[in-house]
Parts: structure tokens; C-alpha cells; sequence
């Protein structure tokens, strides 16, 4: 078992559904070619994960687990095997999703600080990729302003979406 391998199954809580699913994944290969990390789209998908991402931006085991969580959720969700091809729009709107979901499932802040130190809330679209400041894991109370920016036309429809995934 590689270190990456090690550090990855100790950060999952004792008991977690998730854990099995990640067991069933069998490969995480560490792999510098790729930005972050990422679910090969294979029948037997790999976890690819780039050990100097992991390094500088989930070096806590509650900021590996987030980013874990994230592309587990992707196999979960069926993402590496419902869609033939995935365009960028199709994976940004997928991390939306999975960013809200694994924020509300990981509501702390040593967790959210995964997404919220990575993905800046003052840059339109990139802030609905994380919660927003200071966030109780339920009510958008004051909305990022990478939205709060836009023109008016387009603000009651970002802010409905984002207050839906928060």
C-alpha cells in the first residue's frame, strides 16, 4: 500500500458507507499529469491523485476526505458510466452538485475549508463551486459576491440555483 493509499483510507471516518465504495475503486494510482484529482471513466474506475495537490491543499485528513468525497461521489452518482462524453459545462455543473452535497454531509469548517480556501467567492461562476463565508450548513444568509456582481437580470436566477445547492 502506497502512503497516498494510507492517507486516503485513514481519513474516512470508522464506518462510513463510503469507505466500501472507495475499497470497490481498488486502484488509486498517484499520478502528477493530472491537476487535482480525478475517477478514471472506466467499467473498473481508478482514483488518479496528484500527491502535490494533496500536499498543498488537502494536507489535513478532513480536506483529504473532501476531496475524496468529491470523486467518489462522482462514481456514486454515476458519472464515469451514464454519460459517454462529459463536456466541461457537464463536470462543472456535476461539481456543483457533488460540492454541495459533500458540504452539507461535512459541515465544519476544517472540512469546508477544502473548498472555500480553494475556490474564491468573488469570481463568477467559480464561487457556486463552494459554500458560502461563515455558512451553518443550512441557510444562504448573505450571498458570495462573485453573484451579489452580476448584472440584475441574471441575479434572482444565480442567487434561486445557488441558494438551492447551499
Amino acid at each position: 500500500m502506497t502512503a497516498i493509499e494510507e492517507q486516503i483510507l485513514d481519513c474516512f471516518p470508522s464506518g462510513s458507507y463510503a469507505l466500501s465504495s472507495l475499497l470497490r475503486l481498488v486502484d488509486i494510482v498517484e499520478d502528477r499529469q493530472v491537476p487535482t484529482a480525478a475517477v478514471e471513466c472506466r467499467v473498473q474506475p481508478r482514483l488518479l491523485i496528484n500527491p502535490d495537490f494533496v500536499n498543498c491543499h488537502a494536507n489535513t485528513p478532513e480536506r483529504l476526505l473532501m476531496l475524496v468525497m468529491h470523486e467518489l461521489h462522482h462514481v456514486l452518482l454515476g458519472h464515469t458510466t451514464l454519460f459517454k462524453t462529459v463536456t466541461k459545462t457537464d463536470n462543472f455543473v456535476f461539481d456543483c452538485v457533488i460540492n454541495a452535497l459533500i458540504s452539507r454531509m461535512f459541515s465544519h469548517d476544517e472540512h469546508l475549508s477544502f473548498l472555500t480556501d480553494f475556490y474564491s467567492d468573488k469570481i463568477f461562476p467559480e464561487c457556486l463551486l463552494r459554500p458560502p463565508t461563515r455558512w451553518n450548513g443550512n441557510v444562504v444568509k448573505t450571498l458570495p459576491p462573485g453573484i451579489q456582481a452580476l448584472p440584475k437580470k441574471q441575479l434572482a436566477a444565480v442567487a434561486e440555483v445557488y441558494r438551492s445547492l447551499y
